[in-house]
């Protein structure tokens, strides 16, 4: 239990020098929409592994597919849940990211939109929709998607891991 909450520590505070570091160089970077997804899922999954090869180590070199899967679960929960914390304080100290998200948001939605043959007059209603509702930012809507986090990569992200962790006795 102690490596899974100190391996959900550093993964959550690696990731947020990452994000400080993205935020230093060019805050609009945060909000990229892929290059979110990337840093994310390398760094999710190198410290998932990092801790299932552990776990698997001090258990004797052998470790089951569901014991790697929860490990990683609780891990990635952990991290994330970090962010979430981390995120809300940002936005609070600097309500202009609101305005950054909005912006990336749209782009996002825009891009997509066009790869879906959507027509010009049906982008812009669906960003101007999409402009009067949101972006809803509060710690409440940060904690569902926090949740939707870990039902959706996170539950990839554990399977990845067990898949690439696990190793089972030999019946021999």
């Amino acid at each position: 239990m102690k490596k899974i909450l100190l391996n959900g520590l550093m993964l959550g505070v690696t990731l947020i020098v990452i994000y400080l570091v993205l935020h230093f160089i060019e805050p609009r970077l945060n909000y990229d929409f892929t290059i979110g997804i990337v840093y994310s899922t390398i760094v999710s999954i190198f410290f998932l592994v990092r801790a299932g090869c552990q776990q698997r180590k001090s258990l004797g070199g052998y470790l089951g597919f569901s014991e790697v899967f929860v490990a990683s679960l609780a891990i990635f929960s952990i991290g994330s849940f970090i962010i979430v914390l981390f995120t809300t304080l940002m936005i609070k100290f600097n309500p202009e990211l609101l305005e950054l998200m909005r912006e990336m948001s749209n782009k996002t939605m825009e891009s997509t939109m066009r790869m879906m043959d959507k027509s010009p007059g049906e982008i812009a209603l669906a960003i101007e929709e999409a402009n009067e509702n949101g972006p809803q930012f509060s710690l409440s809507t940060q904690l569902v998607s926090w949740i939707i986090g870990i039902i959706l990569p996170g539950c990839i992200y554990a399977l990845i891991t067990s898949l690439i962790t696990k190793k089972k006795k030999s019946n021999i």
